[in-house]
């Protein structure tokens, strides 16, 4: 019997493995927080759905269990300690983000086919210099440019799709390296670009909730004359990344590159036929504001109509290779901020911020707002976040009797500070690739928004007070 015990009780270097660990961590994690919140008499529907959203965000972090499996028992775990119906948790499938991200895979796969990708990733790291560094300076002035012609969603969407293929192109694989373009292409290309070039799906987001309690201009030369000034962060991150994440033995490869596109000739007539494809499709996309259909038609029928005889470009034999886990780990992180308004955890947090932030101090103003951005940002999705709170901000701004538009901006960049690829879906289509290891992007965000934090409290505070805004 005593033999038996020992055979089934864990050795102490196997309770104190990395798998252990993880494990025990993301059961005592949520235990704590629950028992903690209970403590402090908060409402059992939000214990659960913290405590559940923590331990489905510790599997996804550690990565035990396939996202798929994660994804599913989150989902599953809300419906069943009733914390929230089943078609709100599940509604992330009816989302366009979803079938856009679906379309993006497809269009990618059958880029595959061709050369196209590759001529444009060549032709991005001979530019560059054909260094690390000067491939995430490239990528970042390619987000300026895209911005600056046609902002919105889908920039991200592209550069997110170049930035893998350009990963592939150097055979970097699931790597540290791999992380710093990726996340260089999105996270700093274009996310902290629209924190001074104006987006306006993104920032006006606030101002267009906040119209029924306060009367604001927003245009693009008041909202770069207000913000340039966050311009060096841009340079300061792009650094970082180099300095975290470049390769050793990647050296100077401009000469590899111009041969390899030398070897690769002319394009040919199916190519062209493809590349007829892709400029429709931007111009679709580009004048959604004039025939308002959805950007989803154009990621739907763009990649569908390659498959048929005259493009005979897709393949049947690619559909099965197309990575649908991504699919429903969006559906599920889709399904926590769905859950979260369902339950009104961003009202809840919005009143707490308006009865606490009572304070006269410029610098301590901007930095809680822009912590409560980061908090709610956590559990519900940025434009869930922006296209409901823009109000309760106007009356913090006029609680405070400051302007409206640092408190606006300090939540904005706090909505564009994540610390999980799940709190947005470009970066949850980011990570989707399969080329980043989730501990490589959290470590680049937590930097970022210590960053970001203490930058605005200081720098971008400051200029605000010498502009008037305080």
């Amino acid at each position: 019997m005593e033999n038996l015990i020992k055979k089934t009780m864990p050795s102490r270097s196997e309770f104190l493995s990395k798998s252990a660990m993880q494990w025990h961590l993301t059961i005592i994690i949520p235990l704590v927080l629950g028992f903690i919140l209970m403590r402090n008499h908060v409402d059992m529907t939000m214990v659960m759905f913290l405590s559940v959203t923590v331990t489905g965000i510790l599997m996804f972090l550690f990565e035990r269990v396939h996202m798929v499996i994660t994804s599913l028992l989150l989902m599953t775990a809300y419906v069943l300690f009733g914390i929230a119906p089943m078609e709100t948790v599940f509604s992330g499938w009816m989302a366009e983000s979803i079938w856009i991200t679906f379309g993006c895979l497809v269009l990618v796969m059958v880029l595959g086919n061709t050369t196209l990708v590759e001529r444009v990733t060549f032709h991005l790291i001979i530019l560059s210099g054909g260094t690390y560094k000067g491939i995430l300076f490239a990528l970042i002035g390619l987000g300026i440019i895209t911005n600056l012609l046609v902002p919105g969603v889908m920039v991200g969407v592209m550069i997110a799709a170049l930035a893998y293929s350009l990963c592939q192109t150097l055979g970097l694989g699931k790597s540290k390296a791999s992380a710093g373009i990726m996340i260089g292409a999105l996270g700093v290309g274009f996310y902290d670009v629209e924190t001074f070039i104006l987006s306006p799906g993104n920032y006006t987001l606030i101002t267009n909730s906040a119209s029924d309690v306060i009367d604001l201009t927003v245009n693009y030369w008041i909202f770069f004359k207000d913000n340039f000034i966050f311009f060096p962060i841009v340079i300061i991150e792009a650094l970082i990344l180099n300095k975290l994440f470049a390769p050793k033995e990647m050296g100077n490869i401009k000469d590899k590159f111009q041969d390899k596109l030398h070897r690769l000739g002319s394009i040919n007539y199916k190519e062209k036929k493809l590349i007829g494809v892709l400029i429709l499709l931007f111009l679709y996309l580009v004048t959604q504001p004039l025939h308002n259909f959805s950007m989803w038609y154009g990621f739907v029928f763009a990649p569908t109509v390659l498959f048929f005889p005259f493009f005979d470009l897709g393949k049947s034999e690619d559909i099965p290779k197309i990575n649908f886990s991504i699919i429903i780990f969006m559906v599920a992180c889709l399904g926590i901020g769905k859950t979260a308004v369902y339950i009104g955890i961003g009202e809840k947090l919005a009143l707490w911020a308006v009865n606490n932030l009572m304070v006269e101090n410029p610098p301590m103003i901007v930095g809680s707002i822009f912590m409560l951005a980061v908090a709610v940002n956590f559990l519900m999705t940025p434009f869930a976040a922006m296209s409901s709170l823009g109000g309760t901000l106007a009356q913090i701004a006029s609680s405070l009797d400051v302007s409206f538009y640092p408190i606006s901006y300090a939540f904005f960049f706090g909505c564009q500070t994540i610390f999980f690829p799940y709190e947005t879906a470009l970066y949850a289509i980011l990570y989707g690739f399969g080329n980043i290891r989730l501990m490589d992007f959290l470590k680049f965000m937590t930097i970022r928004a210590i960053l970001w934090l203490v930058y605005l409290m200081v720098i971008g505070t400051g200029y605000w007070n010498l502009i008037g805004y305080f």
